[in-house]
């Protein structure tokens, strides 16, 4: 698809849906400026680990029980991630979203900053 393509898409997206809109001008504005069609379209890059960060907290919120410490809930995402037997429900949903983004990180660790730095507020 061609710059100009892109951008008459998100023309017409724009009064439909306007984040989808606001995605392809970003895009179409990153081909423009030479990035590669991977970055330009968030497939790569800091945009994918965003991504999937943002997965993987959701994961994380989903499986954390009542006052479980956010520790605790990034030890069991950590087992969950590590576990030969993925389970189809929503936490498997996000790590299958996760991963398709960007490698997923397996230490509690790991996923406990993860989780720190994607909390809503």
């Amino acid at each position: 698809m061609s710059v100009c393509r892109l951008q008459a898409a998100a023309a017409e997206l724009a009064a439909v849906n306007p984040e989808l809109s606001a995605y392809l001008n970003r895009a179409a504005a990153g081909l423009r400026e030479g990035l590669s069609p991977a970055l330009a379209l968030e497939l790569a890059g800091p945009a994918a680990l965003r991504r999937r960060n943002r997965f993987l907290t959701q994961a994380g919120l989903c499986l954390r029980r009542d006052g479980e410490s956010l520790w605790a809930m990034a030890g069991r995402l950590a087992k969950r991630i590590n576990s030969a037997h993925r389970r189809d429900d929503l936490v498997g949903e996000l790590l299958n979203s996760a991963a398709a983004s960007a490698s997923l990180p397996t230490s509690q660790r790991q996923l406990y900053s993860i989780i720190l730095e994607n909390l809503p507020d």
